[in-house]
C-alpha cells in the first residue's frame, strides 16, 4: 500500500519547490501566495524530521542508559548449544543453559539466535523471529526484513560480593530509574525524560521481587519488560520488543505496536516463567 509507513525504515516525502510556478502578483490583486504556502509546507516537513530524529536518538540513548553495565570476562567462557526439548508450549521448544551463572532459558522453536554476550558479572541473551545481531551492534547497522517481528532479550547482572550495595547502585545508575516500579500500583505510570513507564502487574520469582511494565516513547517505540531483583541487587531484566512494525496510520502508531505486543504476550510470559536459576 502506498500510504504504509515502516517505522524501522521511514523515508518522509520531500516537498519540491518550483520557482517557475509562483503566481504573478499584480498591483492591488489578491492572488494566492504559493511561495508562502510551499515554504510553510517545507518548514513542516523539516520540523517533523527534526522531532522524529530527536525521538529516535532518545530511544537509542534510553537503551544505552538502561542496559546493564557488564564488565568483559577476562577468559573465554563455554556456553552450551541450545537443545531441542519436546513440549506443547510455544515458548518451550529449545533451552539455553548458562553453566557459569546456573541459568537456563526456554524459547520457541523456529526463532533465530540465541546471541549471547557473557561477562564476569552477568550475561546478555537475545532471540527473535528475524535476524539476531551480536551484542553491541550499532542500531543503524541492524536491518530487519520481516514485518512485525518480535525479539526477547534477557539481561542478568550479579553484584560482585566484594562491592558494597551503595557503590554497586552508583555503578548501575539505571537501577534508580527502575526500582520505583516495584512499589507502584498496577496501571500507574511514571515519565522519565519523555519515556512513559506503565506498571502492569507484580511478577515475583523465587527470592526475586519482580514487576511487569510497558515502556512507550512516541512515536517510535512500545515494548514490554519484566524486572527481577533480589536483596543482593542481582537483577534480571527481560524485554519483549516489536521490531519493523508496519504502521498504516501514523496517528495510530502505538496501536500497531500494541497489536504485535499482544500477539506475542503469552510467549513473552512463558519465556519469563521458564527462566530457572
Amino acid at each position: 500500500m502506498e500510504n504504509q509507513i515502516n517505522m524501522g525504515d521511514q523515508n518522509p516525502q520531500q516537498v519540491d519547490q518550483n520557482p517557475m510556478s509562483q503566481p504573478v502578483i499584480t498591483p492591488g490583486g489578491k492572488g494566492i501566495n504559493y511561495w508562502m504556502i510551499s515554504t510553510i509546507l517545507l518548514a513542516g516537513v523539516v520540523i517533523f524530521l527534526l522531532v522524529y530524529s530527536y525521538n529516535k536518538l532518545k530511544s537509542q540513548t534510553y537503551t544505552e542508559k538502561t542496559n546493564l553495565i557488564l564488565q568483559p570476562s577476562p577468559t573465554a567462557s563455554v556456553v552450551e548449544q541450545p537443545e531441542e526439548t519436546p513440549s506443547a508450549s510455544p515458548a518451550a521448544g529449545k533451552v539455553y543453559k548458562n553453566n557459569p551463572f546456573g541459568v537456563s532459558i526456554r524459547y520457541p522453536l523456529g526463532w533465530l539466535g540465541p546471541e549471547v554476550y557473557e561477562a564476569k558479572d552477568g550475561f546478555y541473551f537475545e532471540v527473535g523471529t528475524d535476524v539476531v545481531y551480536p551484542y553491541g551492534t550499532d542500531r543503524a547497522e541492524r536491518k530487519y526484513e520481516k514485518k512485525n517481528s518480535y525479539y526477547i532479550t534477557v539481561q542478568y547482572g550479579r553484584k560482585p560480593p566484594e562491592t558494597p550495595i551503595e557503590e554497586y547502585k552508583k555503578n548501575q545508575p539505571w537501577l534508580e530509574q527502575y526500582l520505583p516500579l516495584l512499589t507502584m500500583r498496577d496501571g500507574e505510570t511514571k515519565t522519565y525524560e519523555g519515556i512513559v513507564f506503565t506498571r502492569v502487574r507484580q511478577s515475583n520469582k523465587n527470592n526475586f521481587k519482580g514487576v511487569e511494565y510497558t515502556v512507550s516513547l512516541s512515536p517510535i517505540d512500545f515494548h514490554r519488560e519484566v524486572l527481577l531483583v533480589n536483596d543482593n541487587y542481582d537483577t534480571f531484566r527481560i524485554e519483549g520488543s516489536p521490531k519493523n512494525v508496519e504502521v498504516i496510520n501514523e496517528a495510530e502508531w502505538k496501536t500497531a505496536f500494541q497489536v504485535v505486543d499482544e500477539a506475542n504476550l503469552n510467549t513473552f510470559r512463558e519465556v519469563v516463567n521458564s527462566i530457572s536459576f
